[in-house]
């Protein structure tokens, strides 16, 4: 995120800060629990605030308020995807670019959100580690939902439909982890456009009408 963007300490109170580590991002973020909670946690373990917590301390914090936090991004995002390429029901290319577009639109607006969701809820083990799984797993069924009204008859089975999904979606989560540890030096328009054409090979693959034409990638 680098010096110049803004995180939020609590509520409605904003400094120019850089990305943080697991615990104190949490503590830090508008979608995490306020600094008073934060501040109840360090009184409790006898610790001022801004100290970091015993690891089993930030642990529970972690699970305890990442994994709602990471829901309801997650939700919020499926949510933006959802309403963007409802427009674009009939043109694969469209929905895809669409939705390309908004998930790395989202993170680059919204940078604590995207540091939760794309690599804080991966770095965790046991409780918010078992939650990106399930996240991961949404993520993964909107793209079969999309996909499924453009697919020809016996193009492939279930399962190889969803390994595929799994593969784009992982990619996708690799470039925001990538962007997000890079300062979003690379340009949106960039990283759009190469993703677009993953998809462009696998709807190929798949022999979607929309994807055939390979003048338009």
């Amino acid at each position: 995120m680098g010096a110049g963007k803004r995180c939020c300490l609590g509520r409605g109170h904003y400094e120019h800060a850089p990305l943080l580590p697991t615990a104190t991002v949490v503590a830090r973020s508008v979608f995490c629990t306020p600094v008073l909670t934060m501040t109840r946690l360090a009184a409790a373990s006898k610790r001022q605030p801004g100290v970091p917590l015993p690891d089993g301390m930030a642990a529970s914090f972690s699970h305890t308020f990442c994994g709602t936090s990471c829901e309801r991004v997650t939700r919020e995002l499926l949510q933006r995807i959802g309403k963007a390429a409802a427009v674009h029901a009939r043109d694969a290319r469209a929905l895809v670019r669409t939705g390309v577009r908004e998930t790395f639109a989202f993170v680059a607006e919204h940078p604590a959100k995207g540091q939760l969701m794309m690599i804080e809820a991966m770095s965790v083990r046991s409780q918010l580690g078992r939650l990106y799984v399930k996240q991961f797993g949404a993520f993964v069924e909107l793209v079969l939902s999309l996909t499924r009204s453009f697919l020809p008859p016996d193009t492939a089975t279930e399962a190889e439909l969803t390994v595929m999904a799994r593969g784009v979606i992982g990619a996708i989560i690799h470039l925001c982890q990538g962007w997000i540890a890079t300062d979003f030096k690379q340009p949106i328009d960039e990283l759009v456009a190469g993703t677009v054409r993953i998809f462009a090979g696998v709807g190929r693959e798949l022999g979607i009408p929309d994807w055939m034409d390979p003048a338009h990638p």
